[in-house]
């Protein structure tokens, strides 16, 4: 699994942005992800990635989404782009963390800003841990694995 991720026509994306996703088998994780990115690409390429791990999800794809289903609906994890329409990922990830049920939930920076001083950047700002794209399958699955609980 580790082919690299990147790459796909949003013209077969469908509409999922703030729809619960059920597997078709059963889930390997005991866990719902928020998943937040503004390029249909970026987010259909997500998606795909968490189904094929097991992993249930929710979509947005821009902050004010994101912002409303963080408030209906509690996630175990969020993979949030850190470059947003409108509002900032780490603006998103403020807000997230001053609300009670969010401030231990890792929240994961997913972005292309790639260099040690990034992502010293990132983490200090509040972020679990950083995702850098392009990025793998493996790295997406040891991501999954070390902060979203297994189901038993």
């Amino acid at each position: 699994m580790s082919a690299d991720i990147t790459g796909v026509s949003s013209s077969t994306a469908e509409q999922t942005t703030g729809q619960i996703k059920t597997l078709g088998r059963a889930e390997a994780f005991h866990a719902r992800a928020l998943i937040v990115d503004g390029h249909d690409d970026n987010l259909l390429l997500m998606e795909y990635a968490l189904e094929a791990l097991g992993l249930s999800f929710m979509s947005a794809t821009c902050s004010h989404e994101a912002i409303q289903l963080a408030g209906q609906h509690q996630f175990s994890l969020v993979l949030l782009n850190v470059s947003l329409f409108g509002r900032t990922g780490i603006s998103v990830l403020k807000h997230l963390r001053k609300q009670r049920r969010y401030r231990t939930t890792p929240i994961i920076a997913v972005t292309a800003m790639a260099f040690p001083k990034d992502r010293t950047r990132l983490l200090a700002a509040g972020f679990s841990d950083c995702l850098i794209k392009p990025y793998t399958l493996d790295d997406l699955d040891s991501l999954i694995h070390q902060y979203a609980p297994e189901t038993p």
